[in-house]
């Protein structure tokens, strides 16, 4: 009797998240993903729809040259992510939005090459900051999980290529 209580609670409190976002097709999982992170001066990532879009063990990476020539690379656990880059309510908004996609499946492996473009303010006409998230998902249980996403921002001398920027 328990279990199916438990799990009628457990259906109710994550149904609610999981109907929002489409976590069962690529386009809704990687929409989900960039809405996760974007809002006005004052929000907070939303954990409950953040973090289950992602794999147990799951990683999220940053590469990038300094200002002296150096290569670095940073790596989180979501939590971490969140933690670090985001403890408390933004003092500034931050909107990343797709502007390309490049997929690549194999059965339940998926590779998404997504460049993205971040502005401060939703309606801003150019954007701070361009760049490329390498974002790796598995298909389990009817829906997608990020296993893996590792970034780097377009700088002078690294331009994103042609083929990752909208045609036309």
């Amino acid at each position: 009797m328990r279990r199916p209580l438990l799990a009628a609670i457990v259906l109710a409190t994550v149904l609610p998240v999981f109907a929002q976002h489409d976590l069962s097709t690529v386009d809704g999982t990687i929409r989900a993903l960039y809405e996760s992170i974007s809002g006005p001066a004052g929000f907070e990532i939303d954990r409950d729809v953040f973090d289950p879009m992602f794999t147990q063990d799951a990683r999220l990476s940053v590469a990038y040259t300094d200002r002296e020539g150096e290569q670095h690379y940073i790596s989180w656990t979501p939590a971490e992510f969140v933690e670090t880059n985001w403890s408390g309510p933004r003092q500034r908004g931050f909107f990343e939005i797709e502007s390309h996609r490049i997929v690549e499946e194999f059965g339940n492996v998926v590779h998404v090459f997504s460049t993205y473009e971040s502005r401060w303010n939703e309606d801003d006409a150019e954007p701070f900051q361009r760049g490329l998230n390498s974002i790796q998902l598995v298909k389990r249980e009817g829906r997608f999980y990020i296993v893996s996403i590792l970034w780097e921002g377009e700088t002078e001398g690294n331009s994103i290529p042609a083929q990752y920027l909208p045609q036309g």
